[in-house]
Formats: structure tokens, C-alpha cells, sequence
């Protein structure tokens, strides 16, 4: 659920923290933050993709690929991408078991973030996912070469980006074993 008053780190363009301050007030000082990706993938090479619940404080009922959320002060990239696996998807996850793409920095209209990427593969299947109603709408499987046209066209404005996308699909298809 959406909280304006969490704490999280503002950061620096080498990701060193600055100040400790409410994600209401960094938002609205358009500061940098931390934030964490995950990327799900099956073995069918399809992307978990998800359309973001309607009252989301940014890109309210857009489509994106991946999970995630904001790290909060005293978290690490790699906690958070495990607590929200489990939040917004019902996938208990250890965190050594994300693989990690990079990290991105990236500035929008929306927000200023340094981004870390994660990748899990799974088996589950998606009617066993239990989703978090306040965060993800809906959820479905799309192949990587559907979500690399959308990305690599841009020609659908559901979906958010934030730049980094086509890198992404590229890592997953050389990083996972597909059937």
C-alpha cells in the first residue's frame, strides 16, 4: 500500500545517500531515491507483466514488466526486491536467489531514481500467484518478443519505461534456461 510518509534515502548520482526524508517529500523535490526491479520469467520465455492498480501515486493502471517498489531507509536493494516478490506476487524468495541485471539511473517527468535490476525465474503458475490488490490490477504472461516490439516501437503509451527495457529482455533470454 502506498505510504507518503515511509522513509527513504535521498541519493546522489554514485548512489550515496543524502538525506533521510519522507517518499511524499521526495517526490515532490523531484530528488533521487532508490528503487528495485523485478523481472519474473517462466521457462516458456514469457515476462510476468502487471497493470498497475488505478489509485498508484504515479502511472495509475499503466502496464509495466516488472515488480518492485521503493527502498526504504535501512533496506538494501536486494531485501526490498525480495519483500515486494513476496508483497505484490505471494512468492517467498531468498534474496541470493535474484539474479542481478545492474543498476540504472534514471530520470523522468514522474520521478528521479537509481534502479536495481533483479531477474527470477519460476514455475509457478499465475493462478496460484496470491496478488496485492492495492498495488497490481492485473497480472499475465507475455513472450519476450511481444514485449520487445512494444518497447523497441514505443507506439503503445500503457506501458511505462523507463529506458532500460530492451537491455533487459536481451539479458533475460542469454541469463535463464527456456524449453
Amino acid at each position: 500500500m502506498i505510504n507518503p510518509n515511509e522513509m527513504l534515502l535521498a541519493v546522489d548520482k554514485n548512489d550515496q545517500p543524502t538525506a533521510t526524508l519522507r517518499r511524499s517529500e521526495i517526490h515532490q523535490k523531484m530528488l533521487l531515491h532508490r528503487i528495485s526491479h523485478i523481472w519474473v520469467v517462466n521457462q516458456q520465455r514469457q515476462v510476468l507483466v502487471q497493470k498497475r492498480a488505478l489509485h498508484k501515486d504515479r502511472w495509475a493502471g499503466m502496464w509495466e514488466c516488472w515488480f518492485g517498489g521503493h527502498v526504504l531507509a535501512g533496506q538494501t536493494y536486494r531485501s526490498c526486491a525480495a519483500i515486494e516478490t513476496r508483497e505484490e506476487l505471494g512468492i517467498s524468495v531468498d534474496p541470493d536467489e535474484l539474479q542481478l541485471f545492474g543498476k540504472q539511473v534514471v530520470f523522468t517527468k514522474e520521478e528521479n531514481v537509481i534502479i536495481s535490476v533483479y531477474g527470477l525465474q519460476t514455475l509457478i503458475d499465475i493462478s496460484h500467484l496470491e496478488i496485492e490488490a492495492e498495488e497490481v490490477e492485473l497480472v499475465k504472461w507475455l513472450e519476450i518478443d511481444v514485449l520487445r516490439k512494444i518497447y523497441r516501437d514505443m507506439d503503445d503509451d500503457q506501458w511505462v519505461r523507463y529506458g532500460y527495457e530492451l537491455d533487459v529482455l536481451s539479458w533475460l533470454e542469454s541469463q535463464f534456461n527456456y524449453n
